[in-house]
């Protein structure tokens, strides 16, 4: 009777087990393309649009225009700013303001504005 107990708890544990990784799988809580490119979008009009979106910011923070990349190299430059540690002159400030916002952003928020922006 022992031995049944422990199979019985044995067996819960594994259903409870393929139940939690089945909930928590990238599968179940990813989200949807629209959903993705709806929260790039918010990201990029909150975060990027004022020195890169209009052209007074790009003359004025010498900002490049985001368009025709596609989403692997905007993610990866986005990356390569969140791990950058300079300190940067006042001529470079909008470098380091870069770097600084770039660092603030999940995955999750870089993946989401280069998604969106590979749609431009």
């Amino acid at each position: 009777m022992k031995n049944a107990a422990f199979t019985i708890k044995k067996n819960t544990f594994h259903y409870f087990s393929l139940l939690l990784c089945l909930i928590t799988s990238p599968l179940a809580t990813a989200q949807s393309d629209e959903e993705r490119l709806q929260a790039g979008k918010a990201l990029y009009k909150e975060t990027c649009a004022r020195c890169h979106g209009k052209l007074i910011g790009r003359k004025i923070t010498g900002s490049p225009k985001l368009t025709k990349l596609d989403e692997a190299t905007i993610a990866e430059r986005l990356r390569s700013y969140a791990e950058d540690e300079g300190d940067y002159t006042e001529e470079k400030k909008y470098k380091q303001k870069m770097i600084d916002t770039a660092k603030a952003l999940s995955k999750s928020d870089i993946e989401n504005v280069a998604a969106y922006l590979a749609t431009k």
